[in-house]
């Protein structure tokens, strides 16, 4: 879920990994596990509260433009993304982007759209 969340911008926290075997877990495992999910709700809620976002990495940033390009080369079909990405300009939610990642992610983008044409 952390990395469908991600494509749409929502980097809340890190993702819960917990292993589990099949049979009967034995009981330091289940202490393990549940230390885990309590620590990465801790994180979770600290998160929160703390607002603010990550700045966005490169691989976030091209999926952004080719989202945002296909919902403008085709605004008939796809209305509500349009609208969803019309005002936005270099990602989901205001951050600095630093020219080097934007003159990369321009490029690499540049590079996916031309097989759309």
């Amino acid at each position: 879920m952390d990395k469908m969340l991600s494509v749409f911008g929502f980097n809340l926290v890190s993702a819960l990994e917990l292993h589990f075997r099949p049979g009967k877990m034995p009981e330091k495992n289940r202490i393990q596990n549940q230390e885990k999910i309590m620590k990465a709700f801790d994180k979770f809620v600290a998160r929160i509260e703390k607002g603010g976002r990550d700045d966005p990495p490169l691989n976030m940033l091209v999926p952004f433009n080719v989202f945002k390009y296909v919902s403008e080369i085709d605004k008939e079909t796809m209305q509500a993304d349009y609208e969803y990405y019309k005002d936005k300009t270099d990602y989901y939610y205001e951050t600095k982007i630093p020219f080097v990642k934007r003159m990369i992610t321009k490029k690499v983008v540049k590079k996916i759209i031309s097989g759309f044409d």
